[in-house]
């Protein structure tokens, strides 16, 4: 939890000098914390994501671009969207996009901000059908 305070708080000053230390962190992220608790360094890798977009360093999008794809942790792709929002790399649209179009209405949502700040434009995600109430009700 110390670790996790600490990572947080490196994005939230946007401590460019803790960048390549959190970029190895989570290229080696399975290695490094395999042997401890699967959801606490669940949380960690999430705040490594939101401090390097806080920091907002765009040499990280590839690696983010990849860690997205190669993740069905839906916490985890929010994460990432977040801190591709926040670097606002242009290389990011194409997979902003694709998770707008195909992915659950939350991560939509998320992908809908994170393009209107890159792109300035805007893109409208409708609630999803189960959630509104039925006429006549």
């Amino acid at each position: 939890e110390e670790k996790q305070a600490s990572v947080r708080a490196l994005g939230l000053l946007k401590a460019e000098s803790a960048f390549d230390i959190l970029i190895k962190d989570l290229k080696e992220f399975k290695q490094k914390f395999a042997k401890y608790d699967k959801n606490k360094t669940s949380i960690l890798k999430w705040y490594i994501i939101e401090a390097i977009g806080y920091i907002g360093n765009k040499s990280a999008t590839p690696l983010l671009m990849q860690l997205y794809r190669n993740t069905t942790d839906q916490n985890e792709k929010c994460f990432i969207i977040e801190a591709l929002s926040r670097i606002k790399d242009k290389r990011a649209v194409p997979l902003l996009e694709k998770a707008y179009k195909i992915e659950i209405w939350g991560i939509r949502v998320l992908a809908a901000e994170a393009l209107k700040k890159i792109t300035g434009k805007a893109y409208k995600v409708e609630e999803p059908k189960e959630s509104r109430p039925e006429k006549g009700a």
